[in-house]
Order: C-alpha cells, then sequence, then structure tokens
C-alpha cells in the first residue's frame, strides 16, 4: 500500500474554512464558516502553486456557501449565498455585481447562457429561476414535487438542471401500521396516501399552486429530478414527465419544466407585459 502524507496549508491567518470550490487549476475558492470577526467573512481566491491568497472578495458577512461553478470563464462570475441573500461577484473587480434577496433559499447555482448568467436558488420544496437582467425578482418558481432540495448540478451535454432531492412527507409502517410526521396514521389515511391524487398535509405549497398537481412520491428513497430546456423555448411551455426506478433502485423522475408546474413573479409578470424579453437559456437538448 502507498501511503501519501496530507501537506496541510494555512489559507489566511485565524480563517476557519467552509466550503471548497476549484475554479480552474491552480486557484481555489475558499469560503469561511461562520465568524464574529468582520474581517475574516470575506470568499478567499487561493492559488494552490504558490500557497497563498490572491484574491478576496468582499462583501459578505456570515456563514457563506459556495456551490458547483460554472460560469467564471464564461462570464467571469462567482456566485455565493450569504445568510438569504444570493451575491454573484465579478472575478475582475472582486466586488459584488448583483445581490439577489432569496427569501427561503439557502444555495445558490449560476449557469452559463448565449447572454447573462441565470441563477437558481434553492433549498426548499421549490426552485426558483433569476435572470440577472431583472434581478429584483426571480422570473419563475419550479415544482419539485413536495421534495426538498439538497444539491442542484448543471449538465450542459443536455441543457438539464439535476436536482438531488429528499422528501419530508414519508409514510412509513411497521408492525403497527403507518407512520407519518412521526405519528400513527389510520387505515383509512394510509389507503389515501396511495391515491394517485394523494397531497401532503404539510406541503408548503398548495395542490393549486403549479397549476396542475404533483407530488413525486419516493417511498422513502431520494429522488433526482431533471428539469430539460430546449433551444429557442421558454422554461414554462412544455411537461413531460417519465417516472421510472433506476438501476440502484432510486426513484428518479425526469421532468421539464412547464406552465403547470412553473409559477411566475407578480412582480416579473407585471415587467414581462411592459416589456417582452427572450429566455437568456437559449440552449438545446438531446432526445
Amino acid at each position: 500500500n502507498i501511503k501519501i502524507a496530507p501537506h496541510t496549508v494555512e489559507v489566511d491567518n485565524n480563517f476557519k474554512c467552509g466550503d471548497l470550490q476549484m475554479i480552474g487549476w491552480p486557484q481555489l475558492l475558499v469560503a469561511p464558516l461562520e465568524t464574529t470577526t468582520s474581517h475574516l467573512c470575506s470568499v478567499r481566491l487561493f492559488d494552490l502553486n504558490r500557497e497563498k491568497v490572491c484574491g478576496i472578495f468582499c462583501g459578505t458577512q456570515g456563514s457563506i456557501s459556495c456551490g458547483k461553478q460554472y460560469c467564471v470563464s464564461s462570464h467571469n462570475s462567482i456566485f455565493a449565498m450569504d445568510g438569504g441573500i444570493g451575491v454573484v461577484f465579478d472575478t475582475r473587480t472582486f466586488q459584488p455585481s448583483f445581490a439577489l434577496h432569496t427569501s427561503g433559499c439557502d444555495q445558490i447555482l449560476g449557469v452559463p447562457t448565449n447572454g447573462t448568467p441565470v441563477a437558481f436558488t434553492y433549498g426548499g420544496e421549490d426552485i426558483r429561476c433569476w435572470d440577472l437582467r431583472m434581478p429584483g425578482s426571480h422570473v419563475y418558481t419550479m415544482a419539485t414535487g413536495n421534495t426538498i432540495v439538497e444539491s442542484l448540478l448543471w449538465h450542459e451535454g443536455t441543457s438539464s438542471l439535476l436536482a438531488s432531492t429528499r422528501s419530508d412527507h414519508v409514510v412509513s409502517f411497521g408492525n403497527c401500521g403507518g407512520y407519518m410526521y412521526g405519528d400513527s396514521i389510520s387505515e383509512e389515511e394510509q389507503e389515501e396516501v396511495l391515491r394517485f391524487d394523494f397531497w401532503p398535509k404539510r406541503a408548503i405549497h398548495e395542490k393549486t399552486y403549479f397549476g396542475t398537481p404533483w407530488h413525486c412520491d419516493c417511498q422513502s428513497m431520494p429522488a433526482m429530478l431533471q428539469y430539460a430546456f430546449q433551444n429557442g423555448r421558454g422554461m414554462h411551455e412544455r411537461v413531460k414527465i417519465n417516472r421510472r426506478v433506476g438501476a440502484q433502485g432510486v426513484c428518479i423522475p425526469q421532468a421539464q419544466a412547464s406552465e403547470n408546474e412553473c409559477n411566475e413573479s407578480p412582480t416579473h409578470k407585471r415587467k414581462r407585459m411592459k416589456t417582452s424579453v427572450s429566455s437568456p437559456l437559449s440552449t438545446s437538448v438531446s432526445k
């Protein structure tokens, strides 16, 4: 067996490292853990070759989350979440370009397009899409079938947004019957759960919030959701759900965002009535 000794490097004096993301060798994005010291709340850009900080992204105040970065080379942009506020940094100036007041979201993902990048914020039972040309409000709210999104990735080859989710509305069965939310349920309630139109009583959104109800019944297993965007089409124009069981028994619903599963925010709807803006997502999806 080959033993490799770890090489320890201090990012900055008294700096506590949180999320790490490579943004192209040798540059490493280092987010801070929650700290009460203001000068240690900024995201560091660390050079692994020189083993020193080569840039500081200013403007953040607390515990920062940084996910996968797709817009560094194409748009000179870094996406981070700071206490419910999505921050988009310009890598040329190390200053914030946009601040998105997400209200209830704790993660953000930036996706490159032919024009301005698109941001997706998540952390609850929906995904919100932000057009940075109109950053005052999100453009769409995308359904997740009452599941909580834990992580998002962008697949460029199929122009798809991939969401890893879990459900808080699972019904478990034991020797004494069924349980939901930690409480026992009757046989009548058990039969109701198995109905195709079942809707959890503790779901964040109402049954008619997205138009056509869609509940992702994963039977206590994690779910992978795929939102496929087509070239030249709005993100809300059609829906196609193909529910199957994956090779390892994981329920993998594959979905396209549709008008029935996307809810346009009132602020943007008023803006769209005045000005027609084409969708910044203009990539194609393979069939």
